[in-house]
């Protein structure tokens, strides 16, 4: 189960990734095919998937997309036009060398920052920013002396590595410094945003990669414009996911919320069970250690539901949880019982008001102590379980049977499964 719910969990990176590798055979083992592909109407390709980018980023409150998009659109741009509308292959490649700079260090830059939205100082200085790195893109390759310097350059980082990977040095390891800032998560963000970054910037690299002789113009140009189309088509799909998670993941506890609930209950077929859980006693926990607390709680049991066996997890709301069970009825019992046991048999504890919030850089191994974690609570749930009959027919029945049976379970001592007669 842990494994089928990690690989729904990126699954989202699948189809950007494909995109890209098979771009890459395309142009590697069928460059006809990149030529044929290049018409009048395909050179606005990119631009058109840019501003669709940014304007979802508008809409969706993803001020950092939009800003990325408008960046990516303007070097597809000056590149296009360098290499291939004035034919200046030195104001070219001074482009690529500043492009493959700016853009992976922007990119992990405005991932670290916390979303701010659009009509805020803080989108007004990001929007300087982006602004910055388009007038030194823009500037630098109109100085002559410049771009001989880095088409003559004999230093390896300036330099393509080879006749297949002409990108310069200094911007692949500015992308792999920028790498972890991109792929490791941010807090009450979605996991793939970041890695979506990613991939996006390695099809702006592919773009980029431009071949120098006079007869591959159009085979370069084709790969510009569809490189570009795909990096645009990943920026798309990051703010689709990325308001897809907002709209149906709970942010605390990272679980599917009733939306996803109701759309799971609607496509239940002939044989399932449904199982609601709720955590015993939670409201003291809340009065008396606080809110804090009672959110860590949550995300504890949040922890042990995303490990079950038994079916696939849903926040309810408040401390109550679902789980929607396909298997077999008698082992969806057995593995419920077994989380329960799971729960109350690991202690939970309480943060203590003097520890501190970061994790000492050293500890001294001589008298090396137990750090303080503060009071330890056993933290218990109640379950109670239905399976559809002919007595619970529907989804709805068998939900509001398995509530009836939790109630029971509340009501003969709690920390118990409860399946309904």
């Amino acid at each position: 189960m842990t494994r089928s719910v990690s690989i729904k969990r990126f699954a989202p990176l699948i189809f950007p990734s494909i995109l890209f590798v098979l771009l890459t055979f395309i142009f590697a083992a069928c460059p006809f095919l990149a030529e044929w592909s290049l018409s009048e109407s395909f050179r606005y390709l990119p631009y058109i998937l840019f501003a669709a980018g940014a304007l979802l980023g508008g809409v969706f409150a993803q001020s950092r997309i939009s800003f990325l998009c408008l960046l990516l659109a303007l070097v597809t741009f000056f590149a296009d036009r360098a290499f291939f509308l004035n034919d200046d292959v030195g104001k070219g490649k001074t482009v690529v060398l500043l492009s493959v700079i700016y853009i992976p260090a922007m990119a992990a830059l405005f991932h670290r920052l916390n979303e701010r939205g659009f009509w805020t100082s803080h989108a007004g200085f990001r929007g300087l920013m982006v602004l910055s790195a388009v007038l030194v893109v823009f500037v630098l390759p109109l100085i002559p002396e410049l771009n001989d310097a880095v088409f003559h350059a004999e230093s390896i980082l300036f330099r393509s590595l080879s006749n297949y990977i002409r990108i310069p040095l200094i911007g692949i390891l500015v992308f792999m410094v920028s790498l972890p800032f991109l792929v490791i998560r941010k807090q009450n963000e979605s996991p793939l945003l970041g890695k979506l970054m990613a991939l996006a910037i390695l099809f702006v690299f592919g773009a980029l990669n431009q071949p120098v002789a006079d007869e591959h113009s159009m085979y370069g140009e084709a790969m510009l414009m569809l490189f570009m189309s795909g990096s645009a088509l990943t920026m798309v799909w990051a703010v689709l996911e990325s308001s897809w998670r907002s709209a149906n993941i709970d942010e605390l506890t990272e679980l599917p919320g009733r939306r996803v609930l109701k759309n799971h209950l609607a496509s239940l077929d002939s044989s399932y069970s449904i199982a609601m859980l709720d955590i015993d006693h939670f409201k003291n926990i809340n009065d008396r250690y606080g809110h804090d607390t009672g959110d860590q709680v949550l995300r504890f049991i949040a922890m042990h539901l995303n490990r079950n066996l038994a079916g696939k997890a849903y926040r309810y709301g408040g401390e109550e949880f679902v789980i929607v069970c396909e298997h077999d009825y008698d082992q969806t019992v057995e593995a419920l019982e077994l989380l329960r046991r799971a729960i109350s048999g690991r202690k939970f504890w309480i943060r203590s008001k003097t520890r501190p919030k970061k994790k000492p850089e050293a500890i001294s191994s001589y008298g090396q102590h137990e750090p303080d974690k503060g009071e330890s609570i056993t933290v218990t749930v109640s379950v109670g379980v239905a399976k559809k009959s002919g007595k619970y027919s529907s989804p709805q029945e068998v939900l509001e049977a398995a509530d009836s049976a939790l109630y029971k379970a509340k009501k003969e001592g709690r920390d118990r499964v409860k399946a309904a007669g």
